[in-house]
């Protein structure tokens, strides 16, 4: 093989690790077996954290000794023996290693060394724009290393710290989407990718939760968005229709259910993405809640200490509706609402409608326990 089709081999293996399970495995035995290498070795720590936030991922023909039990006997609570001064690019062999180390940490690493019977060791120190250090290293029983895998890793350098940053970038991106995605569940709001046929193209996992658990919306077998009745499926295509058609159209709020309550905000779509198989003209964001209203209430009495008519009030009003509205809902003159609203807004501490409504959908009920 080639010098070429080695570091095409490598390459390839480096950007697709990311993805597999265990990370980086088909590279790191590539490259144990080109090197002729016993142990390849890849590390990643954020500089000054400790051990346990570290990645450690070994790929060899036999395990002599166990690495994690090692550094946790010998170094905790020292820093383990990965150099964040290494020269990056440069690669180091058993005795430069070991005179980079801090005398204490020199000592434990030599002894480690000697008992494994590591006879050839040869690492590399590459580091992520952010801060993130990696270390790849090498190891061997049978001998010393010969001057072609020094060379090997030396080619790697620039390579790990390509895929490094992207793999940082990555990891970045899928935390913070974990964090919304659980937050946007929570609080049962999802969006649905439609087409100007009112067909859903795509959709996230609320928004097909919503579509399979939902009375009141569906898909026909062949994806177009449905509705419970004639009245609202036409008023939900009207809507998509005007804002496909029209750059500048303005957003479309539609009250789904009252209760358990679901609505709508159709909007253009703006971006767009080569992995959906049909061409997203509107987003529809839909949020549901999976308690009817008499739980709520019943919740909303509980937090705020108010009476079963004021939580029910309370509600109403979250919900879009006026006193008056309210009034003629639960049977009541609209003198009796509005003294009703008054004393829920003194139980709540709300100044206002306005602020009822920012109080209580910020409070613990905005999110739902499943």
């Amino acid at each position: 093989m080639t010098t070429d089709q080695i570091d095409i081999e490598l390459a390839s293996a480096l950007i697709e690790g990311a993805f597999e399970q265990p990370q980086w495995g088909t590279f790191l035995e590539r490259l144990r077996n080109l090197a002729g290498a016993d142990h390849a070795t890849l590390s990643f720590r954020p500089p000054g954290r400790p051990f346990d936030d570290m990645i450690i991922l070994v790929s060899g023909s036999h395990e002599p000794f166990d690495l994690d039990k090692i550094y946790r006997d010998n170094f905790d609570p020292i820093p383990p023996p990965f150099i964040e001064e290494m020269e990056e690019g440069r690669v180091y062999g058993r005795e430069e290693w070991l005179a980079a180390l801090d005398p204490a940490v020199r000592a434990i690493s030599q002894r480690i060394l000697v008992d494994a019977d590591i006879q050839g060791f040869r690492e590399l120190h590459v580091r992520e724009p952010s801060g993130i250090h990696a270390w790849l290293s090498i190891t061997s029983w049978k001998g010393e290393f010969g001057p072609q895998a020094e060379q090997l890793l030396a080619r790697v350098s620039s390579l790990m710290r390509g895929t490094l940053r992207n793999y940082i970038a990555l990891e970045r991106e899928r935390y913070k989407t974990a964090v919304t995605a659980d937050a946007t569940r929570r609080l049962k709001f999802g969006w649905l990718a439609l087409d100007r046929n009112g067909t859903v193209v795509d959709y996230d996992e609320q928004g097909a939760a919503i579509l399979e658990s939902s009375s009141h919306i569906g898909r026909t077998r062949l994806g177009r968005l449905t509705a419970k009745t004639s009245v609202l499926e036409q008023r939900i295509h009207a809507a998509v229709e005007a804002i496909a058609g029209d750059p500048l159209a303005r957003a479309t709020a539609i009250t789904v259910s009252q209760d358990p309550w679901l609505d709508m905000l159709l909007l253009k779509a703006e971006g767009r993405s080569i992995s959906v198989a049909g061409k997203a003209e509107v987003i529809a964001y839909v949020h549901g809640d999976s308690w009817r209203a008499d739980d709520r209430s019943a919740q909303l009495a509980e937090l705020f200490g108010l009476s079963p008519r004021e939580a029910g009030l309370a509600l109403a009003f979250c919900r879009g509706m006026t006193i008056a509205e309210a009034a003629e809902e639960f049977g009541l003159s609209i003198d009796t609402t509005r003294n009703y609203s008054k004393a829920i807004y003194g139980k709540i501490g709300a100044r206002g409608m306005a602020d009822l409504i920012r109080l209580i959908m910020r409070s613990i009920l905005a999110f739902s326990p499943k």
